[in-house]
């Protein structure tokens, strides 16, 4: 049997892409794929322009999802119509045969609907009826009588082509909302079963349409009108007006019944109440005048006259599926955060969809600008033997709760490589259990972070250390942000890479930014990250005080989070402000600040200076050689790869204040060294540390990795 997958499109230009990729993963050969785009003002035409020749693309000049879907019909060629929403994603490839086979095995089978799950995973709709006064419903039990029937969600929904056409498609006065019901009843009644599929199931994502601004805040003019409407016309040749009246408008009183709800629990306001009551109104008016003295709008000419376009998945170049891994909340705006949303960026500028798996307070999934989200919390896996080690056993938690979600994407969107940061062992479940290749991106181990921070070693710590080798060990691949940290896991944990070894440097975009006017004539020394010791700030602020005791024409600016430090038993912009008031005026401490506030600080700051005692790469040193200014860093970590002595910058001996202070100097008294290193600086951020080299090198690296797996496990390759 030959299907048609509809999808009917508004406005949802990624969404469209991210459908229209999972659906060339599906297993069934004999298909094609309509998309019928309303009046659509974002990319959606770009979208589409990619697909063009493979599938069928038709156009819908008015939004109503009706008249879209009785568009795609007549475009439709195939013997099963089944449609998806562009905001939904089949949660397995095997989601078209599923339906197939329902049909093959009932002959009678005229509508068909799948479970829908939102992005949580919590089930939205498995089965339901809806009663023919417009009061859609659960099932309950075996029990539906005369007046009730089974339907469908429109999102999930599989009709056979005889039976939608024999009732004349889709009642296109019903512009949303009830649709679906109204198809399913009116199949029923021409004899056909309605039935619900136990395999066929979508995630739908619920996007946001130019109707539907808030779970409240809906069009229930339209939503009531249908309603109305549909309630007299299904209840046609039953029984008399007064009775067909009470029962239509009892369902309708519910909405105002729920208004009342919202108002007394401050869902919404008064003005929203007195508005909802207002379309309400004239939605009960204008469905009863149309429901009784209009035809419904219906189309017996739904015979295809064009030819089946089945989808040629040897011209549908296959797109790598990549999911990245953060073990904290993908709104942090600095380190792995942030070097893992530029190389989404960049990726996803080389036609790679983009998958990533973060940590957050709930289970939720989201797009943005192309990038999938979702957000992970800790799983309710118990562990008592990690009962005395917290530390661990809140990260397997996290750990074993992003391997099931990362199970689940792996099928709906055959997810070919997973990476992961070696900050934390986030990965270590993927790693040990998937059957794709997980790769482990180096950043500075726990024994190393913690040693910085001159933590008390506990059996915690010393197991912690145990699973952040074992994820390096059990990883397809390995990806070094610089020469140095391969060699720091080398000599801290005793590793040997051999052949699994690769080197990718950092990248950020190359953009241009408006130039910051001063009125000042002092020197302003900028730096930005914790205030903590593992920073270097405790030598920053002996380094500051010298100068300033010499200079007056400096001005220091910190910016980041403060952090306590347990040998000061304060922070340490407290700690400072304490101890050394007499140079507030010349030392701000600007906080945690915003990612536009940041590249301004840069952009007017005169020299960077970031004296951390290790990192294994520094990323916000490129941030700065970004807007051509001199660095100062320390001889130790990532950072000789980045700066180059003398040339773009200086670096100074990491835990030594007095190099430090000679470093600052330096570039204080020398305009010309600054602004010379900083033009050098910005030469090399260009060669080495784009984002667009980061993703390119990447993208090389995984082919590589994903094609020595296939030689062993058999995957196919993904040229």
């Amino acid at each position: 049997m030959n299907v048609s997958v509809i999808i009917n499109t508004l406005n949802r230009d990624y969404w469209l892409k991210r459908v229209l990729d999972a659906l060339m993963l599906q297993t069934y050969d004999d298909f094609e794929i309509v998309v019928v785009n309303g009046p659509s003002t974002d990319k959606t035409d770009e979208v589409l322009l990619a697909y063009k020749g493979i599938i069928k693309i038709e156009k819908c000049e008015v939004p109503n999802i009706s008249v879209s879907r009785n568009i795609g019909i007549k475009a439709a060629a195939g013997d099963i119509i089944v449609f998806i929403d562009d905001d939904a994603v089949p949660m397995s490839k095997y989601w078209i045969e599923h339906y197939v086979k329902e049909f093959k095995n009932n002959p009678k089978l005229g509508c068909i609907g799948g479970k829908v799950y939102n992005g949580g995973g919590d089930l939205l709709f498995d089965s339901g009826v809806v009663s023919i006064w417009g009061r859609p419903t659960g099932v309950i039990g075996n029990n539906i009588d005369q007046n009730v029937y089974k339907t469908v969600m429109g999102c999930n929904c599989a009709l056979l082509r005889k039976a939608i056409t024999k009732i004349g498609g889709f009642d296109e006065y019903i512009e949303y909302f009830l649709d679906e019901s109204d198809v399913a009843l009116r199949i029923n009644r021409e004899g056909y079963d309605v039935a619900y599929s136990l395999y066929a199931h979508v995630f739908h994502e619920g996007a946001r349409t130019w109707e539907k601004k808030s779970r409240t805040h809906l069009n229930w003019y339209v939503i009531v009108k249908n309603q109305v409407y549909f309630g007299y016309k299904n209840s046609e040749n039953f029984s008399n007006m007064e009775i067909r009246k009470k029962n239509i408008l009892e369902v309708s009183d519910n909405y105002k019944d729920m208004f009342k709800t919202w108002l007394k629990n401050a869902s919404i306001t008064q003005e929203n109440y007195t508005q909802f009551i207002d379309m309400w109104t004239k939605g009960v008016s204008r469905g009863e005048y149309d429901g009784l003295n209009s035809e419904r709008q219906l189309r017996f000419d739904l015979t295809s006259s064009a030819g089946f376009l089945k989808i040629d998945k040897a011209k549908t170049s296959e797109r790598l599926n990549v999911c990245f891994l953060i073990s904290h909340p993908v709104q942090n705006k600095g380190g792995i955060a942030k070097y893992t949303l530029e190389l989404a960026h960049g990726l996803l500028k080389l036609g790679v969809n983009i998958h990533i798996v973060y940590c957050g307070d709930e289970n939720a999934d989201y797009m943005a600008d192309g990038i999938n989200y979702y957000s992970v919390s800790q799983h309710s896996l118990l562990v008592d033997v990690l009962k005395p080690y917290p530390l661990c056993g809140n990260m397997l938690k996290l750990s074993y709760g992003v391997y099931k979600k990362v199970l689940t994407l792996v099928e709906m969107y055959n997810i070919q490589i997973v990476e992961t940061p070696l900050w934390d062992f986030n990965g270590l479940i993927c790693a040990e259990f998937l059957n794709i290749p997980t790769v482990t991106r180096l950043q500075s181990p726990a024994k190393v972070v913690f040693k910085n921070h001159q933590y008390d070693e506990t059996n915690d710590f010393l197991l912690f250390y145990e699973f952040e080798k074992r994820l390096i060990k059990k990883s397809s691949g390995i990806i070094a942000i610089s020469d140095c940290i391969a060699k720091t896991i080398t000599d801290t944990y005793d590793i040997e890479f051999g052949d699994k070894l690769s080197k990718n440097y950092l990248g950020i975009d190359d953009v241009e930014f408006e130039a910051v006017k001063r009125e000042d004539k002092k020197i302003r020394v900028f730096f930005i990250g914790r205030l903590e010791r593992r920073k270097g700030i405790a030598n920053l602020f002996e380094t500051i005080t010298n100068i300033l005791s010499k200079h007056n024409d400096i001005e220091f600016r910190l910016a980041g989070a403060d952090v306590y430090d347990k040998k000061l038993g304060t922070t340490f912009p407290d700690y400072f402000k304490n101890k050394y008031k007499r140079f507030l005026k010349n030392v701000l401490f600007l906080g945690e600040i915003s990612d536009e506030q940041k590249e301004r600080e840069l952009e007017s700051c005169d020299i960077f200076v970031s004296p951390s005692l290790y990192e294994s790469f520094g990323i916000i040193f490129i941030e700065a050689m970004r807007h051509k200014k001199p660095v100062i860093g320390c001889n130790t970590g990532g950072m000789p790869e980045i700066i180059v002595n003398g040339v773009t910058g200086l670096l100074c001996e990491p835990d030594n204040s007095r190099d430090l202070e000679k470093a600052l100097l330096a570039l204080i008294e020398d305009k010309s060294m600054r602004e010379s290193m900083g033009l050098k600086g910005y030469e090399r951020f260009k060669k080495l540390f784009t984002r667009e080299k980061m993703s390119q090198g990447t993208l090389e690296i995984y082919r590589r990795i994903i094609t020595r797996k296939g030689k062993f496990d058999g995957y196919r390759n993904i040229g």
